[in-house]
């Protein structure tokens, strides 16, 4: 029966052991992504795998099966927490480098006014970053330039029905206020 316990006890031990790994695995996943990006620095990325490596240690050399599966509670909570610091740092990043495009389709346009493809990107940038009125009027001037594309035309009538809608709704709320 001791053998048996003793057996028990070292399967137990093997799955805490894959199950830490995996959980932190995919956190660690994540921030190494961060490091290659740029978006954190080499020191602070072996700082974090170093905390994930000390809390699986922790969790195997737990003397009490609770205490390791608190460790595992704590290193799975971390790791669902990365998506979502994940998702900022993607938005903010995103937000930096639609700011880049902006400026350089600017360059473009200041360097030749009549690159259209110019400023059908700018105005697309603009919108997908939330400035909807700067990009309309990109997008007014684009079709003033270039009456017979109805493709821009038509992208000009969706800018303004969104931001007709976006008024509206701004009217609405003012009112009940």
């Amino acid at each position: 029966m001791g053998i048996m316990a003793e057996l028990g006890s070292a399967m137990a031990l093997v799955c805490i052991i894959g199950l830490a790994a995996i959980i932190a695995g995919l956190g660690l996943h994540r921030i190494i992504g961060w490091c290659i990006e740029g978006s954190i620095s080499g020191a602070a990325c072996i700082l974090i795998a170093g905390i994930y490596a000390g809390a699986i240690i922790s969790a195997i050399i737990a003397r009490t099966m609770v205490m390791a599966i608190t460790i595992l509670i704590l290193i799975a909570l971390i790791s669902i927490l990365i998506p979502i610091l994940s998702g900022k740092m993607d938005r903010a990043s995103l937000k930096s480098l639609n700011d880049e495009k902006i400026c350089r389709y600017r360059e473009a346009i200041e360097a030749n006014p009549e690159n259209l493809a110019a400023r059908s990107m700018l105005a697309k940038t603009l919108h997908s970053d939330g400035r909807l009125d700067e990009a309309i009027e990109v997008m007014e001037e684009l079709v003033r330039r270039t009456p017979n594309d109805y493709i821009e035309a038509g992208f000009l009538k969706k800018l303004t029905k969104e931001r007709d809608e976006r008024n509206s709704l701004r009217r609405h709320s003012n009112k009940g206020a």
